[in-house]
């Protein structure tokens, strides 16, 4: 087992683990049973630091921290976030390991470093930001187009009332366009033909 997860590591550069954990009697409390990260002199320093030993069988391992670990004994589950213990920083995903009968007896985790993850973030916002640079410009061109679409009507019946707040009250509308325009321009031409019938129909009586 710790051989095939080691050849998936070495497939997957980004892995930096690949585990599991069974749980214990006491609440919060795991033990590894396999574990594919070797343990090296990753800093280069000449010294195996503690964060450099790989956990061994049968290994404590405090879970009260890590509550997607903890669920991944029930269902696939991640890390909401970055988190931290004594091997460093890391994004983690868990699964539950099910024996022949159905029962889960232990969780699988995959840790990703916290480096590798804040690179992709970086990539994933420059990538975001050029884009919104090339688009942009075409976000404004559609915006103004709209703006001046859904004006249009407005601006048509503004020409409209100043010419009859003028005094002239026999105004029409020049009937141009497709649509709502057209559809616009006649009914402010038929309002002004009943106000002006109506004026008539009163200054005769």
């Amino acid at each position: 087992i710790e051989h095939y997860f080691q050849s998936v590591m070495d497939g997957n550069p980004k892995i930096d683990d690949i585990y599991t954990l069974r749980p214990t009697q006491t609440a919060h409390e795991m033990t590894f049973v396999v574990s594919g990260r070797d343990t090296q002199d990753r800093n280069g320093d000449g010294i195996i630091d503690q964060a450099e030993i790989k956990a061994s069988l049968g290994e404590k391992y405090d879970t009260r921290s890590f509550p997607a670990l903890e669920a991944g004994l029930q269902h696939p589950s991640v890390d909401p976030g970055i988190t931290y213990d004594k091997w460093g920083a890391w994004l983690s995903g868990y699964a539950p390991v099910k024996d022949t009968s159905g029962k889960t007896v232990a969780v699988l985790g995959v840790d990703l470093s916290s480096t590798f993850v804040n690179a992709d973030r970086k990539d994933l916002l420059k990538a975001i930001g050029i884009v919104d640079l090339f688009a942009l410009p075409v976000f404004l061109l559609v915006a103004w187009w709209f703006a001046n679409r859904v004006s249009r009507p407005f601006r048509i019946l503004g020409k409209g009332m100043y010419d009859i707040s003028h005094g002239d009250s026999h105004v029409q509308l020049k009937l141009s366009g497709k649509g709502s325009d057209h559809v616009f321009v006649e009914l402010f031409n038929g309002m002004v033909n009943m106000i002006g019938s109506a004026k008539h129909s009163k200054d005769d009586h």
